[in-house]
């Protein structure tokens, strides 16, 4: 047994992590989730969104939900239950209160890499979301820097926090000015005002940022791509666009038409542009070491453009190639949890968090979001991490700020070298 924690954890600001096999856990919490109704729900069943659009519950769950009389919609003013066919009108608010099961990640510290009076840049570890989303709201970089490294407005050894014992989240105001994928490590920039973050947003959405990001690629780059013209820097061009193509999993392809066209508009087709240098080839492993450019900042750009090149991540399990688990012992599938009730206290019994993800998972007495009777082999939301790093953010003069260089680097002869040399020319 490694946990022994209250049934449930009501959700507060102050709410603990526990430590296990080199994970960050959070026993489970009640939550209530709000959704205003979107046009495209509009003369839909109830159910069928909640099932089709939200990757956090199974249809068992949500079944247990209606019939718990968990899910409730406001109309007019007034909150009701509903059934599982009740039909979503205009204006309505949906309310679904559930025990929310976060995935364990790595027990990984964020890093401080520069802290300025109105602008906080840190280095996130793989496996965290930056911002709170779906079923990951504790397990997230914001909150693990407020409760871990600014408790009390100074920075702590985080260790501490690791022993099962509540503790206060720092009032600091951190808002994430740009989003890096929960599976990529690196630079992420935070305003500590409103004033700031609006300010700097802007000039993101102008292009007068540079974001450049590492990555180790299958094969040697860039012999299996194809429109990929080389500029005089030295820099292999990419333009295209972003497709979405699964917006309940989030997963979006690229593609050098913009094709196909569809009537909502977040699932239509956006430009992108990444341009990429290539760095070394270890034969060995057939993999390349390359630095990416994104020039736009669409939702897993970097990531399904070279899948579209025939050079993905060597190690992604949503856009890479069937050789992924033997690719990624660097950063193992971590299984879910099933969690058990004794005595009215939930509990871990003796679980290899690093087990092969396919097996079945148990299906305990607690229900909620989270909660998946099977995992997928090749799903995103078991995999530790990707071999895709934010490693610089360039601002003109006003701010540059450089994280260091990820261990899976090594494995390149004068790798270092030859990263610094070309950080130091980003000419793109």
């Amino acid at each position: 047994m490694y946990i022994h924690a209250q049934l449930p954890y009501v959700e507060s600001l102050s709410f603990p992590y526990v430590k296990v096999q080199n994970l960050r856990v959070v026993p489970p919490y009640e939550h209530e989730f709000i959704a205003c109704a979107k046009g495209r729900w509009l003369g839909r069943p109830i159910y069928e969104i909640l099932r089709d659009e939200f990757i956090s519950m199974d249809s068992d769950g949500l079944a247990d939900s209606f019939s718990e009389g968990r899910v409730l919609v406001k109309r007019d003013g007034t909150i009701t239950k509903c059934d599982m066919g009740y039909i979503v009108k205009s204006g309505d608010v949906i309310y679904h209160k559930v025990v929310v099961q976060e995935p364990p990640c790595l027990a990984l510290a964020p890093k401080i890499v520069m802290d300025l009076p109105l602008v906080l840049v840190a280095s996130k570890p793989v496996g965290l979301p930056v911002y709170p989303t779906g079923t990951y709201r504790y397990n997230t970089l914001t909150k693990v820097l407020k409760i871990e490294q600014f408790n009390d407005h100074s920075v702590q050894n985080a260790d501490k926090f690791f022993d099962g014992k509540r503790v206060v989240e720092s009032n600091i105001q951190l808002l994430p000015l740009h989003r890096i994928d929960r599976l990529v490590s690196g630079i992420v920039v935070f305003a500590k005002t409103t004033e700031v973050a609006s300010y700097l947003s802007q000039e993101i959405a102008h292009g007068r940022v540079q974001k450049i990001y590492l990555a180790r690629v299958v094969g040697k780059f860039p012999e299996n791509a194809t429109n990929l013209p080389l500029n005089d820097n030295g820099v292999f061009v990419g333009k295209g666009y972003v497709i979405p193509i699964d917006r309940k999993n989030g997963i979006h392809k690229f593609s050098c038409e913009p094709t196909p066209e569809s009537d909502e508009k977040d699932m239509r087709p956006k430009q992108a542009e990444t341009h990429f240098r290539f760095l070394s080839y270890n034969k060995v492993l057939d993999e390349s070491l390359i630095l990416c450019y994104p020039q736009t900042g669409r939702t897993h750009q970097i990531r399904a453009h070279l899948q579209y090149l025939n050079h993905p991540i060597s190690n992604d399990p949503t856009y890479g190639d069937p050789s992924f688990n033997s690719r990624g012992m660097n950063y193992p599938p971590i299984s879910h949890i099933n969690w058990l009730v004794q005595n009215g206290n939930l509990t871990i019994e003796n679980h290899d968090f690093y087990m092969n993800v396919s097996d079945k998972l148990g299906n305990g007495p607690i229900k909620g979001a989270g909660l998946r009777k099977l995992a997928n082999n090749r799903g995103a939301a078991h995999c530790g991490g990707i071999f895709l790093h934010a490693i610089k953010y360039c601002w003109g003069a006003a701010l540059t700020a450089e994280d260091t260089h990820p261990f899976w680097t090594a494995e390149f002869e004068n790798a270092a070298n030859l990263i610094n040399s070309a950080l130091a020319y980003y000419l793109t």
